[in-house]
């Protein structure tokens, strides 16, 4: 049997003498913009195309989704802004269609154009519905 020799007191280094006040404050700073970066490309990547008939929702980077709903009558569009939402020009749609769930888009660059589209469509779709039922 080797005779092993014990220390009677062992130092170790704490990790906390290489973090400096401002790696903490850099830390704070960069995770946050990371964050704020992807939120930004995920942003920019979803999409709602309006055709005649129906919605086309494509979202996603790497996975691509796409989720068609058809259009049949729309009853009425809400647009909500906040504070914010008014000064740089975005706000959340909310649009009532028969025999559908409700849709509702968030974040929408230029929410009172598309509200004046969507109230044409129901304009135009209604007109369309009258001249059929003559």
């Amino acid at each position: 049997m080797a005779n092993t020799v014990k220390p009677n007191y062992v130092i170790r280094k704490s990790a906390w003498s290489v973090v400096r006040p401002w790696h903490i404050l850099l830390f704070f700073l960069i995770v946050p913009l990371i964050i704020m970066i992807v939120k930004i490309i995920n942003v920019k990547d979803d999409t709602i195309s309006f055709y005649n008939n129906k919605i086309v929702h494509r979202s996603g980077i790497f996975s691509k989704h796409e989720k068609t709903t058809i259009l049949t009558r729309v009853l009425s569009v809400t647009v909500k802004q906040t504070f914010w939402g008014r000064i740089f020009n975005y706000g959340t749609i909310y649009v009532d269609v028969v025999g559908k769930w409700d849709l509702s888009m968030r974040g929408v660059k230029d929410p009172m154009g598309a509200k004046e589209y969507l109230e044409k469509l129901a304009v135009n779709g209604r007109r369309a519905r009258s001249v059929i039922m003559d």
